[in-house]
């Protein structure tokens, strides 16, 4: 009897293990999930390539220029192309690629700055080239602003009758309106501003106010008589302008003047013709920048 007992307890035993290990679940399906990151890396890694493998070398170049500037490399940076090859259509072909050795510098044995890294060093001349291609950038862009400003004034004189009035030029300080009829502005010696003088300055007036830019007012006058007296005359004509200008408004301190006298001529004093070219007050809106690297390259 107590053997029975004891072999029931057995089977009770027997029982509670057979339950333990059915509680036990092994899931089997776990690289699912690992392996599913893997292809999706994949497939983005596949697609990155095709899109760099399908941009055309401008897109390509601003790409290199975004990551160089985030990274620390300035606002230019010297970009390799891989496009096209001197004798090919890659780097593969012989081209001048990211593969031809005479593409990069080398200061060691292989191609690299010789640090171990392998890294291209840029020269002093393709630094210098960088920073000359930027400078042109800016100041094509800062020309084309001037470039609208001068043509919305003149539109305006025209719109008044005056279109042959006001002329507009530029150097290398930014844009210089002149008023082409010095009779307009001042009788012969005189600084009075005259009324239609100040006709043909209102007409410029609503688009220098719209503007941040420094304002410089220069007078100059023709060779006849002393150039001391001359310089005089120059400098109260500059100050009659811009006492007109200050009294519409909106200028706050951006004006400034400076006489020339007839230090400064634009024509040939030898003609009256050349002499009447002279005797001018000129307007010139500033720039922030030189516009010298723009206007080297329209010339």
């Amino acid at each position: 009897m107590s053997g029975g007992g004891h072999g029931g307890h057995g089977k009770k035993g027997g029982h509670h293990e057979e339950h333990e290990e059915h509680e036990e679940h092994v899931n089997h399906e776990a690289w699912v999930i690992p392996y599913a990151d893997m292809l999706t890396l994949l497939m983005a890694l596949f697609l990155v390539l095709f899109a760099i493998g399908r941009t055309d070398l401008e897109k390509f170049k601003k790409l290199a220029e975004s990551f160089a500037q985030e990274f620390g490399g300035g606002g230019s940076s010297q970009v390799v192309t891989i496009s096209e090859g001197q004798n090919g259509e890659s780097p593969l072909d012989g081209g001048d690629g990211v593969l031809d050795s005479n593409s990069l510098p080398s200061t060691a044995e292989g191609t690299g700055n010789g640090d171990g890294t392998g890294m291209a060093t840029p020269t002093d001349l393709q630094v210098e080239h960088a920073i000359q291609e930027q400078l042109k950038e800016e100041a094509q862009e800062a020309l084309g602003e001037l470039q609208g400003l001068g043509e919305a004034i003149e539109d305006a004189a025209a719109a008044e009758g005056l279109g042959d009035s006001i002329a507009f030029r530029f150097d290398g300080r930014g844009l210089i309106l002149t008023v082409t009829n010095s009779g307009v502005l001042f009788d012969s010696g005189k600084s009075d501003l005259k009324l239609a003088g100040q006709v043909v300055l209102q007409t410029m007036v609503p688009a220098l106010q719209a503007i941040p830019n420094k304002i410089r007012i220069e007078g100059h006058t023709d060779s006849v008589g002393d150039e001391y007296d001359n310089y005089e005359l120059s400098a109260d004509r500059a100050l009659a302008v811009l006492r007109f200008l200050s009294l519409q408004g909106g200028f706050d301190e951006r004006i400034e003047l400076a006489g020339r006298g007839e230090w400064d001529p634009i024509a040939d004093n030898a003609t009256e013709e050349g002499r009447a070219q002279n005797r001018r007050v000129e307007i010139i809106v500033l720039s922030d920048i030189s516009l010298d690297p723009a206007l080297e390259i329209d010339a």
